[in-house]
């Protein structure tokens, strides 16, 4: 069985990673800024978008709506657990 790479190297996730950063960018906000609305250090938001640090899900979620994109991926998931 072929050994799976982490997904900080997937390319699906550093695409994300850089979509998430020109959200940031496109709303004018700050690292600093998006730290205090998630309650983490900017050195956190640095990692996450340097890939040095990987965002789990719960986080993407928090970080979508920090940035007022409405995707709640938790909803979406119940909802498709009751089709």
């Amino acid at each position: 069985m072929k050994k799976r790479k982490p997904s900080i190297y997937d390319q699906r996730y550093i695409e994300l990673i850089q979509l998430l950063v020109e959200a940031r960018k496109g709303k004018v906000i700050t690292q600093e800024r998006l730290a205090a609305k998630l309650a983490i250090s900017r050195q956190n938001i640095s990692k996450i978008e340097l890939g040095q640090r990987r965002l789990d899900l719960l986080e993407l979620n928090d970080w979508l709506d920090a940035l007022g994109i409405k995707l709640n991926i938790l909803d979406k998931v119940k909802n498709s657990l009751h089709k």
